[in-house]
């Protein structure tokens, strides 16, 4: 398992946000994770007795500084999210015009069982993302695409 760390050169993003994360602490230099080699010194990592999901929250930093920077470049206010092999039965499909906002953008990839969510967003300003679940085990892919939501949406 590679290290799970936010990649940042000009408009470039690539973390993974978990439901299930679980974590890892580095006895060498005391650094929390969830990634099994520390990002701070190149140690392993065991894992810790307890979690406080720390690791969650500053990924939702970093899927709103990605969502932001994507939207301020854009010059738009909201996002169309088109995906396909989405689910078991491999659908296809898009969202509304929804906020170009961490909760929505949550909202329209999430459920109530257990995922894994790669965000990227390349130097060419591409917005991808996978979603792995029971039923993706090889991923749902989506893209975001910039809109502006009428007045009143």
């Amino acid at each position: 398992m590679s290290a799970d760390t936010l990649t940042l050169n000009s408009y470039s993003y690539d973390f993974t946000l978990s439901n299930s994360c679980s974590c890892m602490g580095c006895n060498s230099c005391g650094i929390s994770t969830e990634s099994e080699i520390c990002e701070g010194c190149g140690a392993a990592t065991i894992p810790t007795e307890s979690c406080w999901g720390d690791c969650y929250d500053y990924k939702l930093q970093w899927l709103d500084d990605l969502v932001n920077e994507y939207s301020r470049s854009n010059g738009h206010n909201g996002l169309m999210i088109t995906g396909h092999a989405i689910g078991w039965q491999r659908l296809s499909g898009h969202t509304d015009i929804i906020p170009a906002t961490v909760e929505s953008v949550l909202r329209v990839l999430t459920f109530s069982g257990e995922w894994r969510i790669r965000f990227r967003l390349d130097s060419d300003n591409n917005f991808t993302i996978t979603r792995y679940s029971h039923d993706e085990p090889t991923g749902a892919n989506f893209v975001a695409v910039p809109a502006n939501l009428e007045d009143g949406e």
